[in-house]
């Protein structure tokens, strides 16, 4: 992943100090999306998000996890994003070559918005990363959610730039934290 560095070092601040992130685990099956087109010569493209309990995945559409949090450590899981021409590949990683349309932004927002930044252009949701580029992977923890017994929402939308409009949106990925 490009400018790998500067992206891992902003995005561990913004989930208070969660363990790092990777992923080269397998996703599979059909990750559905809603693509909007932005001009006649756009070609569809989708754009995917994805779960797993631990950097090298698995990636998958759901996930359980126990909040047993005993304030200190937090509970990590990692979510990724990629945009691509039908699905996302093995890894949740976009296609070489591949790259955003010009003037957008992927954006990777949870429900309920919990402590993440908010955006009048996404009611209801918050942000917890961003990408210039079309592959984006993040650590997040429990922290992050809320520290909340129940489901936490994720899309990854691409968005334009300047005015927040939706070009393409993700099937959710689904995060329920349970009782220990």
């Amino acid at each position: 992943m490009q400018p790998a560095a500067s992206l891992t070092l902003t995005l561990f601040a913004l989930v208070l100090g969660a363990a790092g992130c990777g992923g080269d685990g397998a996703a599979s099956g059909d990750q559905g999306t809603t693509t909007r087109r932005t001009s006649r010569a756009d070609v569809p493209r989708t754009v995917t998000v994805l779960g797993a309990p631990q950097n090298d995945g698995p990636y998958t559409r759901t996930l359980a996890l126990k909040l047993d949090f005993n304030g200190k450590d937090p509970i990590p899981f990692y979510v990724c994003a990629a945009w691509d021409k039908q699905r996302a590949p093995a890894g949740c990683k976009a296609a070489a070559g591949v790259k955003l349309p010009s003037g957008t932004v992927m954006r990777l927002e949870q429900k309920p918005a919990g402590p993440a930044s908010t955006s009048p252009d996404s009611p209801g949701w918050g942000t917890v990363g961003t990408s210039d580029d079309p592959e984006l992977e993040i650590p997040l923890s429990n922290l992050t959610t809320g520290n909340k017994l129940g489901k936490v929402t994720y899309r990854a939308t691409v968005r334009n730039r300047e005015s927040g409009d939706i070009v393409a949106v993700s099937a959710p990925f689904v995060l329920t934290w349970t009782k220990s």
